[in-house]
């Protein structure tokens, strides 16, 4: 009698499937939203690559909000890194963003930035100055916010964002990105009513330009000084304000300790 043959038993296998795409496309939604909710910088692309997974259309609305959140905080990390030292490099990088789209948030972020960290004024106007060579609508939003930004800041009296205005404003006239007017009326309004507050933010606003106002408006330049002098012998402004207009007066008679209108190293132009 033959012997019965057995029949074949599967041996059971250890391999798991992989996840659904409609798992997958689930899991890289999930993955983005708390990016952004988080406000994290999402690389270029780590984002190519979740939006592949979630396949959403270029056209959609999702996609496009995406696109301007990465937009938005990628001007913002440009600006908090530029720097006296790189900014030859990170101004390429701007270029390579969508300037045009983001000019709005971009303006924005660069005058919040710039009240904080005075000291980095002429780095952003020589970065504007740039941009502005190649873009002008930049340059001339930039300016049209800070006039209005004055403009408010002048009825409150908020002397600290007065003085960060007046040093961007007076940055942007060194590196003839707006016309050298636009300081004169301001510091003709100044010293019209003067009082210790505006006269302080006029020898704020004169330090910073005078070197280029000397240059290319003498005349104008020399009737804000005879201003000045009539403030300090009227004697309508208290003992340390008066200290910071004759300082001034001895930086006009050492033509500025020859300081330069534009740092060497920022004149990118």
């Amino acid at each position: 009698m033959s012997e019965e043959t057995k029949p074949e038993v599967e041996t059971p296998t250890n391999e798991k499937k992989g996840p659904s795409p409609e798992q997958t496309a689930k899991d890289a939604l999930e993955q983005l939203t708390k990016l952004r909710s988080g406000g994290a910088y999402i690389p270029p692309a780590k984002l190519r690559e979740l939006l592949s997974k979630i396949q959403i259309s270029k056209d959609s609305r999702e996609y496009q909000q995406l696109q301007w959140d990465q937009l938005k905080k990628s001007l913002n990390g440009l600006i908090n890194k530029v720097n006296k030292s790189n900014v030859k490099e990170v101004v390429v990088e701007f270029f390579g963003l969508n300037l045009i789209r983001g000019k709005g948030a971009f303006i924005k972020s660069l005058l919040k930035l710039q009240s904080l960290s005075m000291h980095y004024t002429a780095v952003y106007a020589a970065v504007i100055c740039v941009i502005n060579s190649k873009i002008p609508e930049i340059g001339e939003l930039l300016v049209t916010r800070l006039v209005n930004q004055w403009n408010r800041v002048r009825r409150r009296g908020d002397k600290e964002l007065g003085k960060a205005t007046l040093l961007f404003i007076s940055q942007l006239v060194n590196f003839q990105v707006c016309h050298d007017v636009i300081v004169l009326q301001i510091l003709q309004s100044l010293l019209e009513k003067p009082d210790d507050v505006s006269v302080e933010l006029a020898t704020v606003l004169m330090t910073e330009s005078g070197p280029y106002l000397i240059q290319n408006s003498k005349v104008a330049t020399n009737a804000i000084f005879e201003r000045f002098r009539n403030i300090l012998n009227e004697g309508l402004i208290d003992q340390r304000v008066q200290f910071l207009v004759e300082e001034l007066f001895n930086l006009r008679r050492t033509e500025f300790n020859g300081k330069e209108i534009i740092d060497e190293e920022l004149d990118l132009i």
